[in-house]
């Protein structure tokens, strides 16, 4: 009876101690199940600062400096980390145990460089929700914020795209340097930005949307959905190597949020992204399977390409001459600019870019990233340039931005586009005896064409500017027209579209005088023609 009592007492002891080891394991961790967007808004600030701490045994790095191309998961990595507001999630005491892996192409480092990381959490040990973390070296970047910009200028305009912060990383207690912090693809981010997910596929080859079977599956991973099932992107690459942009739109989710995504690869100068080199660029495809393009890989962005083979300026010349490139440009920008509606949308696309960059005010954005990451960057043991080279590209990011938001307006002067007619929806009856007269309009279909605005005129008469509805009133009897036509960004007005109409004069009442016989008298209007009572 005693040793019952003892394995009870014992029991209840170790029962007490998981009880409390899980309340503070869930106040360490912040939250232990996957968080939402909205739960790492701090962690991805550009002026938050986190600091990564991960300890690694002689086995642990081997396996890490591995030429292994496929550079597999390391498990049973320490882990700490801390942050803003006095966050803490393990500690050097009681490290969290998490898996880890070298990241990069270009940018790719072993151990003993600046190497970059993949960092995947359990269940149970996750910050604040976070899944995974993407510390990026910048070794590419010597500005240090390219990407920071970049991104920002993409959700700006109403692509998605990822958040930013930084961190500094330390292993074995040795400082590595400064790194970003960049939110990575996964269900956490796209449950934000879109309604449903099949498939999250990234592009990990330099190649174009247009093979098939295994080679396809060469050329993509699967991040999110069926790794079995590939229909949808079979689907879209079929689509792809017809050429034709209308076959193309429709296995797009939203086709003139894809034209916007390249119009911003143009104006950010991302020549490593899909448009030019076909890479750092992920698709997604939604319940039904129609796909959207999202960004990634823009540290080398904002800023002339290496060489003359990459034509940043006019980039409607695609369709002809390759886009200075012997192999053309990417599959998708071509079928674009072949066809008139699609090369407009471009253009128009391309202004929505270049104003919402300028809402964004970057010259103060570049300013406040200097001062913060400065100090950071002089101190990075394992910089690959001088900091006269940092300064030195720092410099040139707004004239670079600058530049291009010129040439964004040298297209639309250049390449003006081509306005189609605007839709009357609300008008009067083809015949009336109602002297006023409202109309309802818009672009319709035409809201891809840059419409700025409206001009519309009576009768023939001077167009000027208007706005829908529009009412006109005391209109006298006969036969009336009306026409709207829409301007755009050069003022450029379409054809018009035209509604006529007629008044007839109201027609004349008669006066029935009812008396108690069943006899009457009648009197007509003596404004209206005569009328005979039999």
């Amino acid at each position: 009876m005693s040793s019952v009592r003892i394995r009870g007492a014992r029991l209840v002891v170790a029962l007490t101690a998981f009880l409390v080891y899980a309340a503070v394991a869930g106040l360490n961790a912040g939250q232990a199940s996957a968080g939402t967007w909205e739960d790492l808004a701090w962690m991805y600030q550009p002026s938050e600062i986190v600091d990564v701490h991960l300890t690694l045994t002689e086995d642990q790095k081997a396996l890490l400096d591995s030429d292994d191309p496929l550079r597999d998961w390391v498990g049973d990595v320490g882990f700490w980390m801390t942050g803003s507001g006095g966050r803490a999630f393990g500690s050097s005491d009681t490290p969290w145990r998490i898996e880890a892996k070298l990241k990069g192409h270009s940018t790719f480092r072993f151990l003993d460089g600046k190497a970059a990381f993949n960092l995947k959490f359990p269940s149970a040990t996750r910050p604040d929700g976070l899944k995974r973390m993407t510390l990026n070296n910048m070794v590419k970047d010597p500005t240090y914020m390219r990407e920071t910009l970049s991104y920002d200028v993409f959700r700006a305009s109403g692509i998605p795209a990822p958040r930013t912060g930084h961190a500094r990383l330390w292993i074995n207690d040795e400082y590595y340097g400064l790194y970003l912090n960049l939110e990575k693809w996964n269900d956490q981010s796209l449950e934000h930005w879109l309604p449903s997910t099949q498939h999250l596929y990234e592009a990990a080859r330099t190649q174009d949307i247009l093979r098939s079977g295994d080679d396809l599956k060469t050329d993509f991973e699967v991040d999110e959905g069926d790794e079995e099932d590939w229909s949808d992107l079979e689907s879209l690459s079929a689509a792809v190597r017809t050429g034709e942009w209308a076959v193309i739109q429709s296995h797009l989710a939203d086709p003139e949020g894809a034209i916007k995504y390249l119009a911003a690869e143009w104006y950010l100068g991302h020549w490593d992204g899909y448009s030019w080199s076909r890479r750092n660029y992920y698709l997604h495809s939604d319940a039904s399977g129609l796909f959207s393009f999202l960004p990634w890989g823009t540290d080398l962005t904002l800023r002339p390409p290496f060489r003359d083979n990459y034509d940043l300026f006019f980039p409607l010349t695609a369709a002809t001459d390759g886009w200075n490139r012997p192999d053309g440009a990417a599959a998708v920008v071509d079928a674009c600019f072949a066809d008139p509606a699609c090369s407009d949308e471009f253009i128009h696309q391309l202004q929505v870019v270049r104003q919402a960059a300028a809402g964004l005010d970057l010259e103060a954005a570049v300013a406040d990233l200097t001062a913060e990451l400065t100090p950071l960057i002089v101190t990075d043991p394992r910089k690959e340039v001088t900091m006269q080279f940092v300064q030195k590209w720092q410099a040139k990011t707004i004239p670079y931005l600058d530049a291009q938001a010129s040439r964004a307006e040298e297209l639309l002067q250049t390449h003006p586009l081509t306005m189609h007619s605007p839709a009357i929806g609300a008008a009067p009856q083809a015949v009336t005896t109602a002297t006023d007269a409202t109309f309802e309009f818009g672009a319709g279909l035409d809201e891809t064409q840059g419409v700025t605005g409206f001009q519309c005129r009576l009768d023939g008469g001077a167009f000027s500017a208007c706005a829908s509805p529009l009412a006109y009133s005391g209109l006298t009897a006969g036969e009336h027209s009306f026409e709207v036509r829409a301007v755009n960004d050069g003022n450029t007005p379409s054809p018009a579209t035209t509604h006529a109409w007629t008044i007839n004069p109201p027609q004349n009442t008669l006066s029935v005088i009812k008396v108690g016989d069943g006899s009457g008298t009648v009197s007509p209007d003596p404004e209206g023609p005569d009328y005979e009572v039999g």
